[in-house]
């Protein structure tokens, strides 16, 4: 009697362990398929591996959000294009090299002063450099290039016809000399001796503007550009000489890498100051122009209105182009009458005597 009772107590037993175990497997199962911290572990084991977001590597051009294009460089930008233009007179003596804030000029006219040395005309609409010059005097032609721009012109005095044009016109003149290099909007340098060693920026530039009234916003003037590579023919120009006098030349190369044109003064780079980077530019146009000595100091009467012949170079091409003014912009045409389109980017115009001056290319 008392084995048939335990007997039927062991199965009792066994069949229970049975049901639990089965019970238990089947919980797994559920667990299995609907534990959400499973499902979390999955995903992210996918997003680890980078399955469901295959761009995520993908580099970024940064302008591609910058919200405006610069009217003289066609290129993506953060400032206004209706952002008054600054045109800052900068030296180019050997002792005002190598200068700073160049770099950053959307456009660069160099062009003769006296004594054989050229001197730049910057001018600023898309950019803001920590520093630019060395700053130095001004010239009645350099006043009409900037009064093509409707720009605001920085300089350190002028000669006496310029500053007798400013005068009589009322025009936007922010002069070191007149206001006081010793005031918060020009500065000097200990790297350098007087008087190349005087400096500004464009926010000084800006609370000099403010404090003159001067406006600050402008209808830029419009420029073409390419859409890609440049027009067919053209000569093949990887190096381009620019002999403004015996003991002056500029000379521009190109690399291919990086389609654009770096400068140099005879053998030697020309750099940007703060950078140490040899300057460069995406165009380089050269415009012959009637030269006139004036006085027995050398200073010059260059006539930058009645148009006349040049050249084109960009993306490693050079096209034949002649010049007008228009409405105060040096505009270039080519023979057929078509108006240039520029590659975007930054642009250094040469002017050049018409008469002297050899330019070469290969």
């Amino acid at each position: 009697m008392h084995t048939g009772r335990k007997r039927g107590f062991v199965w009792v037993i066994w069949i229970a362990v049975l049901l639990i175990v089965m019970l238990s497997g089947c919980q797994k199962k559920t667990d299995e398929t609907t534990n959400p911290q499973t499902d979390s572990n999955a995903e992210e084991q996918v997003v680890h591996t980078g399955e469901e977001n295959p761009d995520e590597h993908i580099e970024k051009n940064p302008e591609a959000d910058l919200p405006y294009i610069a009217p003289l460089t066609g290129l993506p930008s953060d400032m206004p294009t209706d952002r008054r233009i600054v045109m800052v007179m900068v030296e180019n003596s050997p002792a005002a090299r190598p200068q700073s804030g160049l770099d950053q000029a959307d456009i660069v006219y160099e062009v003769l002063v006296e004594g054989g040395i050229t001197r730049f005309a910057a001018f600023y609409q898309s950019k803001v450099p920590d520093t630019i010059g060395p700053v130095r005097s001004i010239r009645p032609y350099f006043l009409e290039l900037g009064q093509g721009y409707d720009a605001i012109m920085a300089h350190a005095g002028g000669s006496t016809e310029a500053l007798k044009i400013i005068a009589a016109q009322g025009l936007p003149s922010l002069n070191a000399v007149n206001d006081g290099a010793a005031d918060p909007y020009f500065w000097r340098s200990n790297l350098r001796k007087a008087p190349h060693n005087l400096y500004t920026d464009l926010d000084h530039l800006f609370a000099m503007i403010e404090k003159k009234k001067y406006r600050t916003q402008s209808v830029p003037p419009t420029f073409h550009f390419l859409d890609g590579a440049p027009p067919v023919g053209g000569d093949r120009a990887q190096s381009v000489e620019i002999p403004y006098n015996a003991n002056y030349k500029v000379v521009y190369k190109y690399d291919e890498g990086s389609k654009r044109y770096d400068r140099y003064i005879g053998k030697t780079p020309h750099t940007d100051l703060t950078t140490g980077e040899t300057l460069y530019t995406t165009n380089v146009v050269v415009l012959f122009a009637k030269h006139r000595v004036l006085d027995k100091e050398g200073r010059l009467a260059v006539n930058v209105t009645t148009g006349g012949k040049g050249y084109l170079f960009m993306q490693g091409k050079a096209y034949a182009v002649h010049w007008e003014n228009v409405q105060g912009i040096l505009r270039l045409f080519y023979d057929n009458g078509a108006e240039v389109a520029y590659t975007p980017g930054t642009t250094w115009i040469e002017i050049v005597p018409d008469v002297g001056v050899s330019v070469q290319y290969e």
